[in-house]
């Protein structure tokens, strides 16, 4: 009597056994589901703002994983991808990946600040502030000649016409007659043959260009990486070490 109370206990607690187990391995499949979904939803995002794809930000942890985490430990995704490119196309698209991320930043920063600038206006009108614009100009090159550096001057100009732009490249030719170098760079030029019939317009002479005292060069975004995208053609600058250039304030 007593085994047969036993085995009738058993068979009514095994399917109960059974479907607490069930449940309970059907909860952690949820949970384990929701949580993969969750790093997912993360990780998506996380590339996302970064303006790259989910093959980028797996090629990056990958990096990361490895020498180049290392080295850099705090290197951004997209330089980290740009260093480590493999071909000049990788390379070019994160280098505009780049360009894009920095324009952002800067205008975000300057919008900013120029709000900072109103602020103290309204709060503080009487208030005497050191004004930056100014000591920046004052420390400005008046003319090429007058400043120390003697590295390779730098003008950007447009194939459009520009009268403001001729004024300056008059002064500057007037310099590399007296021995300094210049670099042209012209935007909005579509091709080697329009930059050529530009400098025909503007009597650069042919010698000096095969002499390399004067370059011609398209501008592909090199006036906006030198001044942040805060300047405007005409612009002049001159070299003053490795990737580094000193504006030179137009006469």
């Amino acid at each position: 009597m007593k085994r047969l109370s036993f085995l009738l206990c058993l068979v009514m607690v095994t399917p109960l056994c059974l479907a607490q187990k069930q449940s309970v391995e059907q909860s952690r499949y949820q949970f384990s589901n929701e949580q993969q979904s969750q790093s997912e939803n993360s990780e998506t995002k996380e590339y996302e703002a970064w303006g790259l794809t989910r093959l980028d930000w797996k090629a990056y942890q990958s990096l990361m994983r490895g020498h180049r985490g290392v080295l850099s430990p705090d290197l951004d995704p997209i330089t980290a991808l740009g260093v480590e490119a493999q071909t000049r196309v990788e390379r070019r698209r994160l280098a505009e990946i780049h360009v894009l991320f920095e324009k952002e930043r800067v205008e975000k920063e300057l919008a900013f600040q120029r709000e900072v600038d109103q602020a103290w206006t309204r709060l503080y009108p009487r208030a005497q502030l050191i004004d930056m614009a100014k000591i920046a100009q004052a420390q400005k090159p008046k003319m090429p000649e007058q400043t120390s550096h003697k590295g390779r001057l730098l003008f950007f100009t447009t194939v459009s016409a520009c009268a403001e732009c001729d004024s300056a490249l008059s002064v500057l030719l007037e310099q590399v007659n007296n021995g300094r170098k210049l670099d042209i760079f012209i935007a909005s030029a579509i091709s080697n043959t329009q930059i050529r019939d530009w400098a025909k317009a503007h009597n650069i002479a042919p010698e000096k260009v095969r002499a390399r005292t004067i370059t011609l060069n398209h501008d592909k975004g090199k006036l906006g990486m030198i001044s942040q995208f805060t300047a405007k053609v005409p612009y002049v600058a001159v070299k003053v070490g490795a990737n580094r250039y000193q504006e030179i304030e137009l006469p």
